[in-house]
């Protein structure tokens, strides 16, 4: 059951946030006017066959932004508060030996935390995407000055839709931040949760001298 729950969770990991990121980069390269356009014009594009394609893409990219949503969320977030360490404890375990001993001694306590970590890199990568899109409706606006300067008869943005792109985009930093916030407490959740087995289950004093005789 944990293992479906992993692979499910995978995919809002990774999978989501970078169909998010191929969905933004469709708004930039078809003639999307309004906001209305985006349900008009590339949901019907939609299929089987591409649905596949999008699918595995957006794996891929979504593999490939995590170390910006990791650095986003290391960057931002500390504006929000503190957000605790492994290390703050003073217990003496290096990181990688209370995790050895959470998956061996707290299977329980282990799951959650691989939730919390599944959680804090599915908010960074999403972010990521919701950055992007707070950034496209000021593309599109540019877009329309320039193009109806140079070249008037190219569709890019309908003059009365400015408002909504602009309340797009408030709306994509907005979750942005919901997003880096969350991201945060499930990492505070993790490292608490860590920090406090090692010390209710008296861990250290139990298993520290099998560690220093192996």
């Amino acid at each position: 059951m944990d293992s479906i729950k992993y692979r499910a969770m995978d995919l809002f990991r990774y999978a989501f946030p970078g169909i998010l990121l191929i969905g933004i980069f469709a708004l930039t390269v078809c003639e999307i006017r309004t906001t209305k356009d985006i349900f008009n014009i590339l949901l019907p594009l939609i299929n089987v066959k591409n649905g596949i394609l999008i699918l595995f893409l957006g794996y891929f990219l979504g593999f490939c932004i995590e170390p910006i949503g990791r650095f986003l969320r290391k960057k931002i977030t500390t504006r929000f508060g503190k957000t605790p360490k492994l290390g703050d404890d003073t217990s003496g375990l290096s990181d990688s030996e209370k995790y050895v001993l959470i998956i061996h001694f707290s299977p329980a306590n282990h799951s959650q935390i691989v939730t919390w970590n599944l959680l804090k890199g599915m908010a960074s990568n999403f972010a990521v995407g919701t950055i992007c899109l707070f950034l496209i409706p000021y593309f599109k606006i540019w877009q329309c000055f320039n193009f109806n300067t140079c070249c008037k008869n190219v569709p890019v943005i309908s003059d009365g839709s400015i408002s909504d792109w602009i309340i797009l985009s408030i709306t994509a930093i907005l979750i942005t931040l919901l997003l880096l916030d969350w991201a945060r407490h499930s990492e505070k959740d993790s490292v608490n949760n860590i920090n406090a087995a090692i010390k209710m289950l008296n861990l250290k004093e139990e298993t520290r001298p099998n560690l220093d005789r192996s």
